[in-house]
């Protein structure tokens, strides 16, 4: 928003009021609020006159439809329904994490069983070996399946990591 905002007196009262501003400084405080706030919706005050709805952490600022004039200033107020189904999608998303991560943290340990399986029957296979060609390629892929297998735990690490970020995230809002 770049537009000058007008503020009433009623909207100087309630900034005041609700949100400890003084009343010498409600201007300032409703421009820098209106200078980074988020569309909302267009609404319909209880006297039935038209308005728009703008919200700028924690500051829903109602503002006339026609000119840029700040009619009043409230804090959210959240029902139960919708708390209730803010909490509803967030356990949903909280399994759905849940499932992603496990599975995730199961292939990565599925991963490690067949290269140590492979590592097995490779150092078996270099035990048969006679040439030394062979030998030196089954050493070569032996080093290679040994340095994955070490990097392994880190990556089931980094994944029980990942998942802890996104469940902390997801609680937020349970």
């Amino acid at each position: 928003m770049t537009e000058k905002l007008v503020i009433t007196d009623h909207a100087r009262k309630r900034i005041a009021q609700r949100f400890d501003v003084k009343r010498n400084q409600a201007d300032n405080w409703a421009q820098c609020k209106f200078a980074t706030a988020e569309y909302v919706s267009d609404i319909v005050s209880a006297a039935g006159n038209p308005a728009r709805l703008f919200v700028n952490n924690g500051a829903l600022l109602v503002v006339d439809v026609n000119e840029p004039k700040l009619i009043t200033v409230t804090k959210p107020r959240i029902s139960a329904g919708i708390r209730r189904k803010v909490g509803q999608l967030a356990e949903a998303e909280l399994r759905r994490v849940e499932r992603k991560y496990t599975a995730d943290e199961r292939r990565a340990l599925r991963m490690q069983a067949e290269l140590e399986l492979e590592l097995a029957e490779r150092k078996l296979e270099l035990m048969r070996a006679r040439a030394p060609y062979r030998k030196l390629a089954l050493n070569a892929r032996i080093a290679a399946l040994e340095l994955r297998i070490a990097e392994m735990p880190a990556e089931v690490h980094e994944i029980k990591r990942a998942k802890t970020r996104e469940v902390e995230a997801v609680a937020a809002y349970v």
